[in-house]
Formats: structure tokens, sequence, C-alpha cells
């Protein structure tokens, strides 16, 4: 006989799969901007972090800024770990995005 706890985990998921599950849409939506920034050259991409700072100052919320903002760090560390071989500049844009 199938245990109770087998049932509602095929059923519900296990916790770790409905904590992420609210996410999901957002991870597409992040990940189907990658084209759009794989096109953009160095110098655009280093001013993302002013284009983001003058957004939010014009009154965008976080949220707005949250899915091009991450899109941006992954590409940049994509970068370094291909290029670089180094993730020192990925977290200083990190720290810049998340700093100011």
């Amino acid at each position: 006989m199938l245990g109770l706890d087998f049932i509602t985990r095929n059923f519900f998921g296990n916790l770790n799969e409905r904590k992420l599950k609210p996410y999901a849409k957002r991870v597409e939506r992040i990940n189907a901007l990658e084209p759009e920034f794989e096109q953009l050259t160095d110098e655009q991409l280093k001013a993302k972090t002013d284009f983001f700072k003058q957004q939010y100052a014009e009154g965008h919320s976080l949220d707005d800024l949250l899915e091009p903002a991450f899109a941006t760090t992954i590409l940049i560390d994509s970068f370094c770990k291909i290029h670089l071989d180094s993730l020192s500049l990925c977290f200083a844009h990190r720290f810049s995005l998340l700093n100011g």
C-alpha cells in the first residue's frame, strides 16, 4: 500500500519544488532576455548600471528592474567564467547593482 507521504509528495511536489514554483515564470522571463543582452557591447553592459539607477530615480520599482538587472548579472557572470577565469569583476558589478 502506498504511504500518505508518497501520495502527497507526488501530488503536491516536495517542499523544495513547492518553494521554487512561484519563481518559475520569473526565471523564464529572465532567460528570455538573454538573446537581447548578448547583443550588447561591453560599454552598453557597463552603462546598464547607470540605466537602472536612472530608472529607479524616475520612479520605477525595484520589482520592475529586478528581471533585467538579474539578466545583466547572469551575462556578466558567464563572461567572467569563460573569458577571465575570475569572478572578481562579477562580484564588483553585483556590488554596484546592490549598493548603488
